[in-house]
């Protein structure tokens, strides 16, 4: 297997920047890897953030778990959510993904 495709296979594969730092180009790599991990870390936090908001709500109410209910109140926390950053932060991970399994394959070839 080449370098490129092994490169292209760990930032596709693993995480966006590990391709980079498996053909030493560690700036490159440590930067997508920042960048993907603030997207994650946003993406995480907002949906625990949603998670405990639900399971307060059912705890007011007696504590009686219901999927219905549950999955009324997890679709009115998504409406109430900060969708805007959460919007962002998926899509700039999504870039990141595509431009470290590029970058990493187009680097590969030199």
């Amino acid at each position: 297997m080449s370098k490129s495709i092994k490169a292209a296979l760990w930032s596709g594969l693993v995480f966006p920047g590990a391709g980079h730092l498996f053909l030493k180009f560690n700036g490159r790599g440590i930067g997508l890897i920042a960048v993907s991990a603030i997207c994650l870390f946003i993406i995480v936090s907002n949906a625990a953030e949603q998670a405990m908001a639900v399971l307060a709500k059912i705890e007011a109410d007696g504590g009686m778990v219901d999927s219905s209910r549950v999955l009324a109140l997890a679709s009115q926390g998504s409406v109430s959510a900060d969708t805007q950053s959460l919007s962002i932060a998926m899509m700039v991970l999504i870039v990141c993904w595509i431009v470290g399994v590029a970058d990493a394959y187009r680097l590969g070839k030199r």
